[in-house]
């Protein structure tokens, strides 16, 4: 895994279904944390070995997007590949 952004964001108007429901459950806090990586696959790979599940995921040509749950509840992992 290369690089790593941590987005900060709050509900305005109208809600996002992930975000709200996050909020509602657990309150104010970190939602999930994204890396930058070279080879989706291969990354999401390992951490499904570790217990980690995949919520959503989208592929591209040349890159894609992996968004993983914590097998302890925890904070939830972002996965991108950049073509």
């Amino acid at each position: 895994m290369e690089g790593l952004e941590i987005e900060l964001f709050t509900p305005c108007e109208g809600e996002a279904p992930g975000e709200a429901e996050f909020l509602n459950e657990k309150g104010d806090g970190i939602h999930h944390i994204a890396f930058q990586v070279n080879d989706l696959d291969t990354e999401v790979k390992k951490l499904v070995e570790k217990g980690n599940v995949v919520l959503e995921s989208a592929r591209w040509h040349g890159g894609g997007i992996a968004f993983l749950a914590s097998p302890s509840g925890g904070i939830n992992i972002e996965l991108i590949q950049f073509s």
